[in-house]
């Protein structure tokens, strides 16, 4: 099952989501809940490069 076919779930961070789907338009045979792990990956470095450790999981 894919993401977009998923009955309950619930993503809140709209901004993470909107850039996933940024990136599955640039790139959509990399499928969109790739693009998704991707974002959230990047927002996850992004604040623990901020914070100056590793983000608590």
């Amino acid at each position: 099952m894919g993401v977009l076919s998923h009955r309950e779930l619930v993503l809140r961070d709209a901004e993470t989501v909107a850039a996933a789907l940024e990136l599955f338009r640039a790139r959509p045979a990399l499928g969109f809940s790739d693009c998704l792990m991707v974002e959230i990956a990047r927002k996850l470095t992004a604040r623990s490069t901020f914070r100056g450790r590793c983000a608590p999981v």
